[in-house]
């Protein structure tokens, strides 16, 4: 009898160009020069570039000595409201880079807008000269749910190999111990990140939702590399570096499958969906996917070439999934009536998770504060005991950076004067509003509108500000000293220290990466954490049982599948 081994084996194979013209971080394309900006949520654009090596030779050609190859600037256009003819933009601001090839992410601010970008050089006598320009893309805040959204790049190419022998399944399954409810999770949000160790917010959203799984007739176990990313992978484009992280939890979840098989598996959002689809395949295992939001709805009219793959993906996926999860009626709606999905294989679990940036903000709001752009908020004494002075002196290292926020201080004091006048003097006087007193009703609407608060104070603070931004599911900076039982430093806020430099660091930290806040305020039909693992719970209870009926006598094989094939 042969012997027939319990392991599998995973090879991704990849090309890498390799270029020994060293001109660059990067080799460069063969292709012609292009840049893209795509839609990864209502308030983060993705763009994308790259230059070729002909269009570098051109200009060098063209423009001899006033040419300087180093001196690459990405120009982003508003084109909200108006037929864009390359000059007459609403807006228009600079990203300095010095790569051939690269990725930017973007924070967009405004409520709704369309933006542009191009990608050029700059010469030496200051004028600037177009190489490549991009597809227009809409940032819409009133439609959409989630802050997951689309983060994608260039196509791929990727072998998945799998040789199980074809008794491997039925010697496992009468060897090893089922799992009463054992279900693989693939989560693969970390990918995302050049950063693995940083949490989004949907991770952090079912950190709170798995441990009530646990202990309650189900066995969970969550498949996501923890890995640190590697230089190289960095380098890659994102949806190739998402592709290859996921791929990496192939292994674990075959070794802990032959061990204690699972009944099925679940998985979330697109970026999980490769290394989840493979192992469902590959194993005849029932597959339950949850779509946070969906791409047909993050990109619209799907006019980008990558938006267009990132959709077949989620398409394959419904079309493999014994049950489809979704967050809304709306996201219903598309799968059953888009992708042809019977309703009653569709089920709808209220996303608890809810991000300050999605909220409406007024058009209109008191003291004619720009709503176009986001302010950040402090409201109190303007004294040297609530440190207003502390976030004055911090503003020329936020706004040098940050080129669109604003700062509104609400309240009156000895000090506004001297404030006032500290701003002009620092350069940022116009990204200032001091508004002295203001009316209880306006400060609601101006609370609910704002994107941060600031509690900078020098001694304890009382908590009614704090807890009135937690409801408002507010983003906080708060120094220690404070000493605010509302802020927990990394979950709603961040804890700095009464000095500029830290309040600087902060503030640069909610506009860079911000927090997903839970609103204690939302309508009362929200699931909590708690109701969601209860439908869970019921979702793989009934899907296990069809899976240890329908696939557990089921053979697999050894083949070899190109993974394009799969989804």
């Amino acid at each position: 009898m042969a012997d027939h081994s319990l392991q599998s084996i995973v090879e991704l194979h990849y090309e890498e160009q390799v270029d020994s013209q060293n001109e660059s971080l990067f080799s460069f394309p063969e292709e012609k020069s292009s840049i893209t900006l795509l839609s990864v949520n209502p308030g983060l654009g993705f763009i994308e570039w790259q230059v070729s090596k002909d269009t570098v030779s051109e200009f060098k050609r063209r423009f001899g000595k006033l040419f300087n190859s180093n001196k690459i600037l990405i120009r982003v256009y508003d084109a909200t409201g108006i037929n864009f003819n390359g000059y007459n933009a609403r807006k228009e601001y600079d990203i300095q880079s010095a790569d051939l090839i690269g990725c930017y992410y973007l924070k967009i601010k405004n409520v709704e807008c369309k933006l542009m970008v191009e990608i050029g050089f700059v010469l030496t006598d200051g004028k600037f000269v177009c190489c490549a320009r991009s597809n227009t893309m809409e940032f819409n805040n009133l439609h959409k749910i989630d802050q997951s959204g689309l983060y994608s790049s260039c196509s791929f190419n990727r072998t998945y190999t799998a040789q199980l022998a074809a008794s491997s399944n039925n010697q496992s399954h009468s060897t090893a111990t089922e799992k009463q409810n054992g279900v693989a999770v693939f989560f693969n949000e970390s990918a995302l990140s050049s950063n693995s160790e940083i949490e989004g917010p949907v991770s952090l959203f079912l950190s709170t939702v798995f441990p009530f799984c646990r202990g309650k007739n189900a066995t969970v176990e969550i498949f996501s590399s923890k890995e640190p990313i590697s230089l190289e992978l960095k380098r890659m484009a994102l949806v190739d570096r998402v592709f290859n992280i996921s791929m990496r939890s192939l292994k674990d979840f075959h070794e802990s499958h032959m061990q204690h098989p699972f009944r099925c598996i679940q998985c979330h959002d697109w970026y999980s969906v490769p290394a989840a689809i493979v192992a469902s395949y590959a194993n005849r295992l029932p597959l339950i996917t949850v779509f946070h939001s969906l791409e047909i709805e993050r990109a619209a009219q799907l006019k980008v070439p990558v938006s267009r793959k990132i959709e077949s993906w989620e398409r394959r996926a419904i079309e493999m999934s014994e049950q489809v999860i979704v967050t809304g009626d709306s996201a219903k709606k598309i799968v059953v009536e888009h992708y042809g999905k019977n309703a009653e294989q569709v089920v709808v679990i209220a996303d608890s998770m809810i991000s300050a940036e999605n909220r409406m903000v007024p058009q209109c709001l008191p003291y004619n504060i720009d709503a176009s752009e986001p302010f950040l908020l402090f409201a109190g004494d303007l004294s040297p005991y609530t440190g207003a002075d502390l976030i004055v002196e911090a503003l020329p290292g936020i706004c040098k950076e940050f080129s669109r926020c604003q700062f509104v201080f609400a309240g009156d004091g000895k000090m506004k004067g001297e404030l006032e006048k500290r701003a002009w003097d620092l350069g940022i006087g116009q990204r200032c509003r001091f508004l002295g007193d203001v009316k209880s009703d306006q400060f609601q609407i101006i609370l609910e509108a704002c994107y941060a608060v600031l509690i900078p104070s020098r001694i304890k603070h009382g908590d009614d500000l704090a807890r009135l931004a937690r409801d408002a599911a507010k983003q906080i900076v708060a120094t220690h000293q404070a000493a605010l039982n509302e802020v927990v430093h990394g979950v709603n806020g961040y804890l700095v220290y009464d000095n500029p430099g830290s309040i600087c660091w902060g503030i640069k930290e909610v506009l860079s990466r911000p927090l997903a806040i839970q609103n204690t305020t939302r309508e009362k039909n929200t699931f909590s954490p708690q109701k969601t693992a209860e439908l869970f719970l019921e979702q793989w209870e009934k899907i296990g049982e069809k899976g240890a009926d329908q696939y557990k006598e089921r053979v697999f094989s050894g083949k070899e599948y190109n993974i394009l094939s799969i989804i």
